[in-house]
């Protein structure tokens, strides 16, 4: 019989809103139903199917029988006459198994993105994580059918499981080494030693103490604490010119008197012995007070007056520079248009304080160095949630989080709703190789700071000849010139990058960052994050190269700078028209990063995702 397919009103209304990944997605789907057309259906309908499930007969209450189902057991008759089982439990207790029952045996199928550890208690390891048990083994579960396990080199740093060792290595793909933890208390009133599992601990003690509190005595042990003691001293040092007083942590202080001051900056105040004052007028540089001015001198008539305006100039075009009577100086961030100064660009914007102009061909080419130390990006994605392994706390503050609707742990990422949008467009232009990232780690230094920069990047001619696989294998790339500014600086760098065991950092406050994001149709969306940071987990060969990383790039991208570049896209950029993504815009993000201090936030965070492979750039 034919089928009519109809698409429900509401998955419609989810791709103008947005699936909101709180609610537990990150794709917008829509419902697909399957419905019997009745229209041509047979003159005669069969009548309904009425026929009761057969009974054993003779089979009383509680009697044993055989369901004939070789996953149940204690099969038993129940009060219809119908023999039932009770299910076979195959649960393993492991969250990263899927347990089932087949022909009487259970299965117990691993879950992608998992690896299982050996032994006669396995445990689950995520991707890129460790062994429970051995700390020198990272799970690589997109290594093949099968996950495996990356034993990590020589001399890393690892964790033996015993608190009370430091500075373990792996050695052989196993921890060992590691010194004795040294535990020292630095509370007179607690003792310290050292738990296996807790590591360093202390207990109370009882006895006398010291507060460091010169104006009390007798202070004594309570609960592991040194309670003070009565108050002491008598400070007096008979000097009218003076205050004086007992300062907790200080002792005995004698600060000389104010009330001599008469408030006029064109006089010396002065107290004489016996608590005296005089007030004598002076010429020379003084204070009047306003941050707005600078260079004001006392006049004949004891007046504080004349200097010139501050210069709050911070030589950028894309600032408003003002001075406020009681804040000072304020450099306000400008969107619009700008001039970089320099005839090879086009098309400069203002973004987070900063003229950006895009690079043409008339630009001088820019060097780049060859190396065998890089990544290629195969995922990219912006997350859809503010979840912690989502985002980063952007804003520094622990106790905030974005979008209000989902997140949590300080992770700030309040474009998540826009994700459902753009990621269908990315995924595809990565995947179909559309665009080529290449992260360039010539400068890794485990022991020191380095550049880590992205380029967009081009298969060499052989790679290109000879079928590499960008997704999978270790590839040959050119570099695109337009990676790069016309100062040949890296549109996408940061030059602080720090390494501790296997975990990256880099970027922080004040740091911007650019790239250009594939959208359908050949649409490119640019957005330029401030304040950017990047975490990153990485996999190293046993050579020391980086052969993996799973990374959290983090910042805030200026709203007004989203909405001019979501204006320029073409109509078949988005999975909705223009209008309705500029109206989620305006209603779903809500901005929550204050990037020039003004007390307004004009931007808002995001937290996209990156994983990568072993690439070679070329010169």
């Amino acid at each position: 019989m034919p089928k009519i397919l109809t698409v429900g009103v509401a998955a419609l209304a989810l791709i103008a809103c947005g699936d909101d990944p709180a609610d537990g997605g990150s794709d917008t789907q829509i419902q697909v139903d399957s419905v019997e057309d009745t229209s041509a259906s047979d003159d005669t309908a069969a009548p309904p199917d009425t026929t009761e499930p057969d009974t054993v007969e003779g089979c009383a209450e509680g009697t044993p029988c055989d369901d004939e189902d070789p996953c149940t057991s204690e099969d038993a008759c129940d009060a219809a006459g119908l023999c039932v089982g009770v299910a076979v439990d195959c649960d393993d207790g492991l969250a990263c198994t899927r347990d089932a029952c087949a022909e009487g045996s259970c299965t117990h199928e691993l879950v992608a993105g998992f690896c299982l550890t050996e032994g006669d208690a396995p445990t689950c390891a995520n991707h890129n994580g460790a062994d429970p048990a051995n700390s020198c083994l990272l799970c690589d579960a997109n290594s093949g059918e099968t996950p495996a396990w990356i034993v990590l080199v020589d001399s890393a740093a690892c964790d033996d499981g015993d608190a009370c060792t430091s500075g373990e290595a792996c050695m052989d793909g196993v921890c060992e080494g590691g010194e004795p933890v040294v535990c020292a208390s630095d509370n007179s009133c607690r003792s310290a030693s050292c738990d296996i599992d807790a590591g360093c601990v202390t207990t109370p003690v009882d006895g006398d103490c010291d507060d460091a509190d010169p104006c009390t005595v007798g202070d004594a042990c309570l609960e592991g604490e040194c309670a003070s003691g009565a108050d002491m001293l008598d400070c007096d040092d008979g000097d009218a010119c003076t205050e004086d007083a007992c300062e907790p942590g200080v002792g005995c202080v004698h600060t000389p008197t104010t009330m001599c001051d008469d408030g006029d900056p064109c006089t010396n105040d002065t107290c004489q012995p016996g608590g005296t004052c005089t007030n004598e007028a002076f010429t020379g540089p003084c204070e009047d007070g306003d941050p707005c001015t600078s260079g004001e001198v006392c006049d004949a008539a004891g007046v504080c007056e004349g200097g010139s305006a501050t210069d709050c100039s911070d030589d950028s075009v894309c600032t408003l520079d003002s001075c406020h009577p009681t804040l000072g100086c304020l450099n306000l961030h400008i969107d619009g248009g700008c001039d970089d100064g320099t005839a090879c660009t086009t098309n400069d914007q203002c973004v987070a304080g900063a003229c950006f102009g895009g690079k043409t061909n008339a630009c001088d080419l820019c060097p780049v160095t060859q190396t065998d130390h890089a990544n290629k990006i195969t995922t990219l994605e912006v997350m859809g949630d503010g979840n912690p392994g989502s985002g980063l706390d952007v804003d520094g503050d622990p106790n905030t989080c974005a979008p209000s609707s989902g997140c949590g742990g300080g992770v700030d990422n309040a474009l998540a709703p826009m994700a459902v949008l753009i990621n269908p467009s990315i995924n595809d232009s990565v995947n179909a190789g559309v665009v080529k990232w290449v992260v360039d780690l010539k400068d890794f230094d485990a022991n020191a700071p380095f550049s880590f920069s992205l380029y967009d990047s081009s298969l060499t001619d052989a790679s290109e000849l000879a079928g590499c696989d960008f997704q999978t294998e270790t590839c040959d790339y050119d570099v695109a010139q337009l990676s790069f500014d016309q100062n040949c600086e890296p549109y996408f760098e940061f030059d602080n990058a720090v390494v501790t065991g296997n975990q990256l950092v880099a970027g922080g406050v004040g740091k911007l960052i650019s790239m250009v994001l594939p959208l359908e149709g050949g649409s490119l969306l640019p957005v330029t994050i401030a304040n950017a940071r990047v975490t990153a987990t990485l996999i190293l060969g046993a050579d020391g190269k980086v052969t993996s990383m799973s990374a959290i790039i983090g910042g805030a991208i200026p709203k007004a700078q989203l909405v001019a570049a979501i204006n320029g896209l073409s109509e078949s950029a988005l999975p909705i028209d223009k209008a309705s993504a500029l109206q989620l815009l305006d209603i779903a993000i809500v901005n929550d990063i204050d990037l020039d201090n003004d007390g307004i936030f004009e931007a808002a965070s995001v937290g996209m995702r990156i994983n990568t492979i072993p690439a070679v750039l070329l010169e």
